[in-house]
């Protein structure tokens, strides 16, 4: 706990609500319900609205293809490029990316209809002054998942924690703005449950594929080729699971990379471990031999000794970008994207 408060966070400053009443849109309201435990810096109400976050998303993507397809970038200093609103962009824009600026203007149409209609709440993220304060506020609203599921307002220490004096609230301490998935806040347990039998199932099919793959090799006296292919299944399989684990919605990035792991860890730990034991015989297991466990655990070793790093350190697509790409760049934004790295996966890193 020492250390704890010691590294001070924005969530040990704030909480977040579960089941906000579906009309409780107003943060005025939020903030003065919450004033009873301590002062109120901010209250975020995230509203039902995936299509309007996913659309508004897109379409600050097209801005900055836009900004990166032109000479001197759109404004700014150079290198620096500002996403404007699509009736401010230059018609050089339209002149050289004509399909690029019919999709502006399809996304720019379907923000400007979705932004007309009304949304739900779907979770409030309060941030309080002080963290005496946000645990005051947990405290007095920590009643158990089943009171919260029956609304059981006995349950409450006081009536004065009920959200409109008949709400109990499902209240737990926020995690990081950056590591919340806007998109997912308010998708139904239900969908879920079915986005997760969906991505298991293909990576069991993939777990199979490999299986029968690495078997062919095995049954053929090939192990040097087996090891090579498990080593390169290791090495391709995480670009495989990530849009398979994309299906999937998660409120928080941490549960999304936990299942990126989940799914890395076991097609690696069936690839390497348990298919190699699999296909052995018993009889021949400890056999020194081409047909033996153990030199084929050292086989599968050896590749992974050297194809894994080999193939880390030629960094194939970063030289690609710095020195393919980036040269013919058409400002110095768009050269800047190019040496900015890949994209590192948490889940993908602990399977390591």
């Amino acid at each position: 706990r020492k250390y704890d408060e010691a590294v001070v966070a924005t969530s040990h400053f704030s909480i977040r609500v579960d089941n906000p009443l579906k009309d409780a849109t107003n943060p005025d309201e939020w903030k003065d319900f919450f004033r009873q435990f301590g002062p109120v810096a901010y209250v975020t109400v995230a509203l039902n609205n995936p299509k309007l976050v996913a659309a508004l998303a897109k379409r600050r993507v097209l801005l900055q293809q836009a900004a990166f397809a032109l000479k001197g970038g759109i404004g700014g200093r150079d290198g620096d490029v500002q996403i404007r609103p699509l009736q401010r962009m230059p018609e050089e824009v339209k002149t050289l990316k004509p399909r690029l600026y019919r999709k502006l203007e399809k996304c720019e149409a379907r923000c400007r209809q979705l932004l007309k209609l009304t949304y739900q709440a779907s979770a409030v993220f309060v941030t309080f002054d002080t963290e005496s304060a946000q645990r005051a506020a947990l405290s007095a609203l920590s009643v158990g998942k089943v009171n919260v599921e029956l609304n059981n307002t006995g349950s409450v220490r006081s009536q004065n924690h009920l959200f409109r004096r008949y709400w109990v609230l499902d209240a737990e301490q926020a995690v990081a703005p950056s590591a919340i998935r806007w998109k997912d806040l308010e998708v139904s347990l239900f969908r879920k449950i079915l986005q997760r039998i969906c991505s298991y199932t293909l990576t069991a099919g993939l777990i199979v594929g490999g299986f029968l793959l690495v078997r062919r090799s095995y049954k053929h006296k090939q192990v040097a080729l087996a090891s090579i292919q498990i080593a390169v299944l290791n090495i391709l399989v995480p670009h495989i699971l990530k849009p398979i684990n994309a299906l999937e919605s998660h409120a928080r990035e941490g549960s999304y990379q936990a299942s990126f792991y989940i799914k890395l860890s076991l097609f690696r730990w069936m690839n390497t471990a348990v298919v190699t034991t699999l296909i052995k015989p018993l009889t021949v297991s400890l056999d020194g031999n081409a047909r033996g466990l153990i030199p084929a655990v050292q086989a599968i070793l050896r590749a992974d000794i050297l194809i894994a790093p080999t193939v880390r350190m030629l960094d194939i697509m970063g030289h690609i970008k710095r020195h393919v790409l980036a040269p013919f760049a058409a400002n110095q934004a768009a050269m800047n994207s190019y040496f900015c790295g890949s994209t590192q996966w948490f889940g993908e890193k602990y399977a390591n």
